[in-house]
């Protein structure tokens, strides 16, 4: 069956399991790992399906972007859910994202089907690809710039930022 804290609500219902039913479970695990708390309380099936058929509200301090990824996936409708585990986990971001970076430090970001990268300025940020869908991103000097990412059959900018090293 599972443990109420994380079962989806076909599951609470009484209804057939099935991968958005594990999908809902593992958003559920991540809001409450990423946010401290659990999306949804109730100590009983009546009391969390109740609480489920709210709107989630997650915790302000896991990033908009994964927010609106965990809120998908904990829809109260499977319907409304990723239509697989996989599409999930290769959910693009929505809209455009800011890359923070400092002058001499590396960071890692994973882009599902990066096919090539554009940077608008190689002297305050370097770019390259350091695996099947992760660039790597190099603070060069303090400043921004525009990175253009093409993944799938679309592209998108992002912001780049270089802040002083700590």
């Amino acid at each position: 069956m599972g443990t109420l804290a994380y079962m989806a609500p076909e599951q609470l219902r009484g209804e057939l399991a099935d991968a958005r039913s594990d999908q809902f479970s593992l958003c559920a695990a991540l809001a409450e790992a990423l946010g401290g708390v659990r999306p949804f309380e109730g100590s009983d099936p009546q009391a969390r399906l109740a609480a489920m058929a709210r709107p989630v509200e997650l915790d302000r301090r896991i990033p908009s972007r994964v927010r609106a990824v965990l809120a998908r996936g904990l829809a109260f409708e499977p319907s409304a859910r990723f239509p697989s585990m996989g599409a999930l986990l290769a959910a693009p971001p929505p809209g455009a994202g800011t890359i923070v970076v400092s002058v001499g430090e590396k960071t890692l970001v994973w882009i599902p089907g990066l096919r090539r990268v554009a940077i608008g300025d190689p002297e305050v940020a370097d770019v390259e690809l350091a695996g099947k869908g992760v660039l790597q991103v190099s603070g060069v000097a303090r400043g921004e710039t525009s990175l253009i990412v093409w993944a799938g059959d679309e592209s998108r900018n992002w912001r780049v930022s270089v802040v002083p090293p700590p």
